[in-house]
C-alpha cells in the first residue's frame, strides 16, 4: 500500500448534522486553533484534554500540564483559568518564572501554571484550565 497526500486549501462538509454545508480554511486548523487544552478537578481528575500527556501536581496552585506531541519552540503562548472552591471569590493564574527571559519555565514538551487567589497566595483550585496556542514541533 503507497501512501500518499492529500492537498487542498478548504475543507467542506456536506453538513450532515445541520443541514447546511460548511467549510473551513485549513490555515485555521494550522494557525488558529489550539494546540492543547485541559480541564482538571483539585483531586487531579482529568474532566476533559487534548494534547495533554500528563499533569504533574508542584504543590499548592503550582501544575506542569505535559504535551502528548511537542510545541515547535518555547514561545508559544499558555493562558489558564481557574474556578474556585466553594468560599467563593476570585482567582487568577499565570505563567511560572520570574522577570528573567532566561528563566521561564515553558518547554516544547510542557507548560506550568500557577494559581492564586484574590490575595495573592497560591491556592489549590476546585478546577484548573489551561489552552495553548502556537506552532507544533
Amino acid at each position: 500500500m503507497a501512501n500518499g497526500t492529500i492537498a487542498f486549501d478548504i475543507l467542506s462538509t456536506s453538513g450532515q448534522i445541520s443541514g447546511t454545508a460548511k467549510s473551513l480554511d485549513t490555515d485555521y486548523l494550522a494557525y488558529g486553533s489550539a494546540k492543547a487544552w485541559a480541564n482538571i478537578q483539585l483531586d487531579d481528575t482529568v474532566m476533559d484534554n487534548f494534547n495533554s500527556s500528563a499533569f504533574t501536581d508542584n504543590g499548592t496552585g503550582d501544575i506542569t500540564h505535559s504535551f502528548s506531541n511537542n510545541m515547535g519552540n518555547i514561545n508559544y503562548v499558555s493562558i489558564g483559568f481557574n474556578i474556585r472552591n466553594n468560599d467563593g471569590g476570585t482567582g487568577w493564574c499565570g505563567g511560572y518564572g520570574s522577570d528573567s527571559e532566561s528563566d521561564i519555565k515553558n518547554t516544547t514538551s510542557a507548560t506550568r501554571i500557577q494559581h492564586y487567589n484574590a490575595s495573592n497566595s497560591a491556592e489549590d483550585m476546585r478546577r484548573a484550565m489551561v489552552t495553548v496556542q502556537g506552532d507544533l514541533a
